[in-house]
């Protein structure tokens, strides 16, 4: 966990999503709650090609429902 201010720090979390798919979180934490999360997704894949469409068009959805 790195102090970047008193009250305010930072930690990093790694959630396995699937097979090769990790989500690499930095994770706010001030005054003892976890706020913002900065996300990166990180692996590949492999997809259906006529479901390319709707599977981008899903995640950008739930991603803009989940961002601040």
């Amino acid at each position: 966990m790195k102090k970047l201010a008193e009250g305010y720090y930072q930690f990093e979390e790694m959630r396995d999503l699937t097979e090769n798919v990790r989500l690499e979180m930095k994770v706010d934490l001030i005054d003892g709650q976890e706020l913002d999360a900065e996300v990166k997704m990180v692996g590949t894949f492999w997809i259906s090609g006529k479901f390319r469409k709707e599977f981008a068009n899903k995640l950008g959805a739930l991603i803009d429902q989940y961002r601040i």
